[in-house]
């Protein structure tokens, strides 16, 4: 097992900034120190992978993704006081994340004094096998008396081989990202006067050590270090998502995907998108599925797609990445229905997930997805007799609709004294391809032509409007069944052309109304004599 320091060292500059001592520097040799049971073995295997020790003299093979602390010492004339600090440092190597680390051990010789120097040496983008060569020029400055300081210059060259990482490799990472964040967890319970200091999704600032009580140091000791392991683990996943080799590539984002079976703290993610238009939710679900963060997309994309304000093209984006987010979690079946939803609102769609990943998933989907866009075909009006007395029955016909993406909707009846008559939610057909509804013949329904003016909306599971008829004006139905028939007026214009014909037969029109007891006007809009 590696020393602590580095460990403890590489956590805190991972946000930037070195917290001040707090004497809780731990211990990783007595963290989790039980039997050595099978998972205890397994669980030391996965840690020496994770947390490699090496020294300047010594080659070392470097994967994408891979992290290795480098270590040296030094004799300097004068005693660092309190402690040698990083000023700065560089890397002649892009494509390597180097975090200094300088650390002392009080070893005086005469007038020298041993520092002991690690660095984090983190391989972010290199690829191939070619040898590794790595300058590392970095400042130390010390106190070396109370009135002034000194600074002294390190030059180090680390030697090796750039390795490819293997499926195995990647399986790895996962087991032991899922062991070491459970370990995290366990004891992250077990503090929850410290769960305003501490994350578990990321790695952060420690609390310091004023105010902790002493039984809750190893309980601390033991969160910091396991969710450390987990934080290198998934780093090297996420940097092996990024591999050329498509294969490798494709089983580090599956192994992302499967860290978690659903968002955590989905309330607390959802709440980052409140405030945004529709169009900026989307951008903020595509950069976090781009970025693999999995947790954040699928909680945003949950909030949005129930928000009941999408309209048909925000729905067309939502279902992609909704297909790339089941594609994530290993849901490829799901991920086809969504992406062929997406392409049935729109054929022939570009993919704006750019990530090879996903752009081979959207080839895929092409091959069995939607020539033409969904729609309704047609709509028809009829008069049926039944025991119930005469109804009216209304079919809408729609496709192509393969992957059964309308739910249900409504239809409207217009009737002629100005009411609408209204079915809602009412569900698709069992063959998913068509909505109809029936109406009682109230002798209410029809025009002065014999003519129905209907409206229909259809509508996916979350409510959104997939395709319409008879939207913004209802279009009027001969009761024969043959859609779209008269001049195709809007509603108004069939009222108005009715209110002319009563006009031009006032006495006739007066005396049938008074016969049959009818008070109101005939259509929708009120005529008047």
């Amino acid at each position: 097992m590696p020393p602590v320091t580095p460990l403890w060292c590489l956590w805190s500059l991972a946000i930037a900034a070195t917290p001040p001592p707090t004497g809780l520097e731990t211990d990783l040799d007595r963290i989790d120190a039980t039997p050595e049971a099978p998972e205890q073995l397994e669980a030391t295997r996965l840690e020496d992978r994770l947390l490699r020790l090496a020294r300047p003299d010594q080659p070392v093979s470097l994967a994408i993704g891979d992290t290795v602390f480098l270590e040296t010492e030094l004799n300097l004339d004068a005693p660092p006081q309190p402690r040698a600090i990083v000023s700065s440092f560089k890397s002649s190597k892009p494509g390597l994340l180097v975090l200094p680390v300088v650390t002392l051990e009080d070893q005086s010789s005469g007038k020298k004094r041993k520092v002991l120097l690690r660095y984090s040496v983190r391989n972010t983008g290199l690829v191939g096998t070619a040898k590794l060569e790595l300058r590392l020029q970095v400042s130390l400055q010390f106190s070396k008396n109370e009135a002034g300081a000194a600074i002294q210059d390190v030059a180090l060259l680390l030697n090796g081989q750039l390795a490819t990482p293997t499926l195995a490799d990647v399986e790895d990472d996962k087991r032991a990202f899922l062991l070491f964040q459970a370990r995290a967890e366990e004891a992250y319970r077990g503090l929850p006067t410290l769960h305003d200091y501490l994350r578990l999704d990321r790695v952060d600032r420690p609390p310091t050590a004023a105010g902790l009580k002493s039984e809750q140091r190893p309980l601390l000791e033991r969160f910091i270090g396991a969710r450390l392991y987990a934080d290198i683990a998934l780093a090297r996943l996420r940097a092996a998502a990024d591999h050329p080799d498509p294969t490798l590539a494709d089983a580090a984002v599956l192994a992302l995907g499967s860290l978690s079976k659903k968002p955590n703290s989905v309330a607390k993610k959802a709440r980052a998108i409140e405030g945004l238009t529709n169009l900026q939710a989307l951008d903020a679900i595509r950069a976090a599925l781009l970025d693999l963060r999995i947790d954040e997309a699928e909680g945003f994309l949950d909030k949005l797609r129930n928000s009941g304000r999408l309209n048909r093209a925000e729905l067309t984006a939502g279902l992609e990445l909704e297909a790339g987010i089941h594609a994530m979690r290993g849901r490829r079946e799901l991920a086809r229905v969504a992406l062929g939803r997406s392409l049935c609102l729109e054929p022939g769609r570009t993919s704006t997930l750019d990530r090879p990943f996903f752009q081979r998933l959207a080839e895929e989907a092409k091959s069995g997805g939607c020539t033409q866009a969904l729609r309704i075909i047609q709509t028809q009006a009829e008069r049926q007799v039944t025991t119930d007395g005469p109804k009216v029955s209304v079919v809408s016909t729609f496709g192509p609709d393969p992957f059964r993406l309308v739910s249900g909707g409504e239809i409207q009846i217009w009737g002629s004294g100005g009411e609408v008559h209204s079915a809602e939610k009412i569900r698709t057909s069992e063959d998913g391809t068509r909505l109809e509804a029936e109406f009682s013949d109230n002798g209410e329904l029809e025009n002065y032509a014999g003519q129905v003016l209907v409206k229909v909306v259809l509508r996916d599971l979350s409510g959104v409007p997939i395709a319409t008829f008879g939207d913004p004006d209802p279009q009027p139905l001969d009761l024969s069944g043959e859609g779209g028939g008269g001049l195709g007026l809007p509603w108004y214009g069939w009222a108005i052309a009715g209110g002319v014909l009563v006009v031009g037969a006032a006495t006739a029109g007066i005396i049938i109304a008074a016969s049959q007891g009818e008070t109101r006007g005939i259509g929708p809009v009120g005529v008047t004599f």
